[in-house]
């Protein structure tokens, strides 16, 4: 191979990884005979195409979905965590916060914060942490009561 050829395989391979991604909160896909269509809510609009009766908006294809989520322990423990996804700050608001801590981990399992819930409402700093997915296991005595699935953006 030549050095055109290497160059232009390197810079395909690489743009692949980097495809578009859309964290959306509704959206679905229809299969009929006549065709597939995939759509998420708010999706940005590119292009629009029509034969005269019919109109196709182009955007964004999903290449994965991404979804925030909550693996529940512990079925009567009350507890909710927001804004997911985040920017800068995450509440976590639970009345029974009494002897509970919260372990953060990042996507590779890694342990980047351990804490007590203080109040009713705890408000940890997300600003300080890198763009990806996160979770949050809040723990009393060492038993997992929920793990929550969070998403930081930018």
């Amino acid at each position: 191979m030549n050095k055109k050829t290497i160059v232009l395989v390197a810079i395909f391979a690489n743009c692949s990884l980097f495809a578009q991604d859309v964290i959306g909160t509704a959206g679905d896909s229809y299969s009929t005979t006549a065709g597939n269509i995939d759509f998420t809510v708010g999706e940005v609009v590119i292009n629009t195409v029509t034969n005269g009766t019919e109109d196709l908006t182009q955007g964004f294809h999903q290449p994965s979905w991404t979804y925030a989520s909550v693996y529940e322990f512990v079925d009567d423990y009350s507890a909710v965590i927001f804004p997911n996804p985040t920017i800068d700050v995450v509440n976590i608001n639970s009345p029974e916060f009494a002897g509970v801590t919260f372990t953060l981990q990042d996507a590779a399992g890694r342990i980047v914060l351990v804490g007590d819930l203080t109040d009713v409402s705890t408000t940890l700093d997300f600003s300080v942490y890198a763009t990806g997915t996160y979770s949050i296991t809040l723990s009393k005595q060492g038993e997992n009561l929920k793990t929550f699935k969070l998403i930081k953006l930018y």
